[in-house]
């Protein structure tokens, strides 16, 4: 049965997991996919941090390399850098299908620990078809970002702890060590997983009435973060011999997510209502969310050992998360199996009032389940209608292919073109490089249109996700609002001169009606908007300056 349902996740983690290439990439995909491949030229540190995402993607593109030189497609390894240049489409795949394997194998983990914590294939079996119909995770899944990645870790890392607190067995402490430490390794977001160790240790000594402080320093204890520090070095080897550069990149992440500088557009004020109430919600579908909070607050009231480790990793997390000025939906991925076995839990718990009358407990068990699964699996039947229509920013590429010469000067912004291939070039420069390098601090680099005429830029591609990012924030913190209001205003009369001294050629519009609210991660991963939707993508308008 786990494999049927294992199976229908990964069917709907690969389905079109290619869309939009190589015109269109998410975020930081296309960083991804450069470093990994630049370390077959032996540059083993790709000089960001923590690395083992990186180190993953480097190993799968290893493995199609040897294949192909297997098969005689390639006949050097460097032959790969010349298929990157021309056409990067695998290379992209390759780490998508990281994020798309590691989120199907989410999911048998979430059946064990379903059927771990209640000793009931059952809820294993609910939690694992939650998990695979959501809509969050399986969008993820097919974009080469960490968050799927460092989920599996900490889902997995939890299972061991699990064991660990059954058996107080060492090899299941240093199990849950050395996979938390991995979690850590892909993302700064899986340190939390570090509080398993004392957890599971105070919870022996208070089901044992012994002191508190021994269970802390025990071995046990001990040796989960020895392994949990190897971990790390094994997925992050270079912080060891660069300890200013990581330390110094520790720090940034604190400035960063602490005081919410420095990524433009993507802050906001009460992040764990807007996570509770949006993000969750948009991702999960609204009864699986409410089922899943449920399913907590009743485990909270029944206080047992494994119900207290149980919820004290998505309640910690959330509450820290929330609690960064720093939003991205993408940040509650890691609670989202612990949502999906909540939510099971809580449907059993409640078809077991009427488990006397076998035919009515089927028919409740049948009918909450139902309505768990409905809106995600219309969530991703819309997403995967819009996957068959190309994307605004393939739209707007072919245009430019169409309707202009090669070599010509044009101006773009963030979301527009992602990628164009050598040979195809239309002289393509940023707008504004400055304003979303987090270490500028909101710096802008925008001149006068006038000054990008005389350099002899003739076209513009203007994207949604980037002015409306510019003219929208920053939301939370004032000091910065009046900080960032000379660049705004500077965009504002930008705007201005555009409106009233260039033509517009064309745009590539992605919604049904256009009174819809900017927001950046809906522009990005079309959440809240789908309905809205008869494509994928910003809108993308095209002038012509001279």
């Amino acid at each position: 049965m786990i494999w049927l349902i294992s199976i229908l996740g990964m069917v709907l983690r690969f389905w079109k997991i290619g869309f939009g290439l190589p015109h269109v990439i998410f975020g930081d995909e296309g960083l991804y996919v450069y470093f990994a491949l630049n370390m077959g030229g032996g540059f083993l540190d790709p000089k960001f941090y923590p690395d083992l995402y990186f180190y993953l993607c480097f190993l799968a593109d290893g493995v199609y390399i040897l294949f192909s030189w297997f098969l005689g497609r390639f006949h050097s390894p460097g032959e790969a850098w010349s298929l990157y240049r021309i056409d990067p489409t695998v290379f992209y795949i390759i780490a998508r299908s990281v994020s798309a394997v590691l989120g199907t194998l989410t999911i048998p983990v979430t059946y064990k620990i379903g059927k771990k914590i209640f000793g009931s294939s059952q809820v294993g079996y609910l939690a694992a078809l939650f998990l695979s119909l959501s809509y969050m995770h399986v969008q993820y899944s097919q974009i080469a970002f960490l968050d799927v990645t460092l989920t599996f870790f900490v889902i997995l890392a939890f299972f061991f702890g699990l064991l660990a607190l059954e058996s107080g067995k060492l090899l299941d402490f240093c199990l849950s060590g050395l996979t938390g430490g991995l979690a850590f390794s892909v993302k700064y977001n899986g340190l939390g997983v570090i509080m398993w160790g004392p957890l599971i240790c105070l919870l022996h000594s208070l089901r044992d009435k012994t002191p508190v402080c021994r269970g802390l320093v025990s071995r046990s204890h001990l040796f989960f973060l020895l392994f949990f520090l190897l971990g790390f070095t094994l997925g992050t080897p270079y912080w060891i011999g660069n300890w200013q550069g990581f330390s110094a990149d520790i720090a940034d992440r604190v400035s960063l997510y602490g005081k919410g500088v420095g990524h433009l557009g993507w802050d906001g004020d009460w992040n764990s209502f807007h996570y509770l109430l949006v993000v969750l919600p948009n991702g999960l579908g609204w009864p699986l969310t409410i089922g899943g909070v449920a399913g907590i607050l009743l485990l909270l009231s029944r206080l047992k050992p494994k119900n207290v480790f149980f919820v004290s990793f998505p309640i910690l997390y959330f509450l820290v998360t929330g609690f960064s000025p720093v939003r991205a939906a993408r940040y509650m991925m890691p609670i989202i199996p612990f949502v999906c076995v909540s939510a099971a839990y809580l449907v059993f718990s409640v078809g077991s009032w009427f488990q006397e009358n076998r035919r009515l407990y089927r028919v409740i068990l049948s009918a909450m389940t139902c309505l768990m699964i409905a809106q995600p699996v219309l969530l991703l039947s819309r997403y995967f209608f819009l996957k068959t229509f190309p994307d605004t920013r393939q739209m707007a590429y072919d245009w430019l292919k169409t309707n202009l010469g090669s070599h010509k000067r044009v101006l773009e912004t963030y979301a527009g073109i992602s990628f164009v291939p050598p040979g195809e070039s239309f002289g393509l420069a940023d707008l504004d490089y400055d304003v979303f390098d987090v270490r500028k601090r909101n710096i802008s680099s925008l001149r006068s249109l006038e000054e990008y005429k005389k350099e002899g830029y003739e076209y513009l591609l203007l994207d949604e996700w980037h002015l409306g990012v510019v003219m929208n924030a920053p939301q939370t913190n004032k000091r910065l609002r009046e900080k960032y209001r000379k660049n705004r205003d500077r965009y504002q009369a930008f705007l201005l001169d555009l409106e009233k001294s260039a033509l517009l050629l064309s745009e590539f519009s992605p919604y049904i009606n256009r009174n819809v609210p900017f927001d950046p991660e809906d522009v990005q991963f079309a959440s809240r908007s789908l309905w809205n939707r008869k494509h994928l993508g910003p809108t993308i308008r095209i002038y012509k300056l001279q």
